[in-house]
């Protein structure tokens, strides 16, 4: 699938490799990774399910916590969920105040929010990615102490007022139950 699918899997993937690298560091002396951690890492971050009240209409295709327009050979948006495990000030600060492995984001609007009654942080930005604008609506929610939760929309400029309000709903309806 193209870029949408490619942009959600790279968000998912710097988040693991952020997440992995912060809490494998202990006072400033980096430990090395084995596969037992990541594989601890990677089922704490499944053992749990987010649900979403997500547009169908809008968002067809559904695998896993990816939700994607029916133009699957050139998807115009896409809704990606997920538990990182780590605080909710150090998952805005990968994400949002200190980006890593790449991440450039050009934020639009950056505004504290709560949602169902937790601490929130909602930031809006673009990129402009092989001449193809996309604006990208990240949800950072304080799940608990260590757990935050991350729902991110990935839309095609020229699409953006079509699914804008069905990512929005969606973030403000997740929520996590145990599998």
């Amino acid at each position: 699938m193209k870029k949408i699918l490619l942009t959600l899997v790279a968000v998912f993937f710097l988040i693991s490799y952020t997440s992995a690298q912060d809490e494998l560091l202990m006072d400033d002396v980096a430990v090395d990774t084995t596969m037992a951690d990541m594989e601890a890492m990677m089922n704490n971050m499944f053992a749990n399910e987010v649900k979403m009240d997500v547009d169908t209409l809008l968002f067809p295709i559904h695998q896993g916590t990816f939700y994607m327009t029916d133009t699957t050979q050139n998807p115009t948006a896409g809704i990606f969920s997920m538990l990182v495990p780590d605080t909710y000030e150090e998952t805005k600060k990968a994400i949002v105040e200190n980006p890593q492995n790449g991440m450039k984001l050009t934020i639009k609007t950056k505004e504290s929010i709560r949602i169902n009654n937790k601490q929130a942080i909602h930031v809006s930005s673009s990129t402009l990615n092989e001449g193809i604008s996309q604006i990208t609506e990240i949800y950072i929610i304080q799940e608990s102490e260590k757990n935050t939760l991350l729902i991110t929309g990935v839309i095609l400029e020229s699409a953006y007022a079509t699914y804008v309000d069905a990512v929005k709903k969606a973030a403000y309806s997740a929520r996590i139950e145990s599998k």
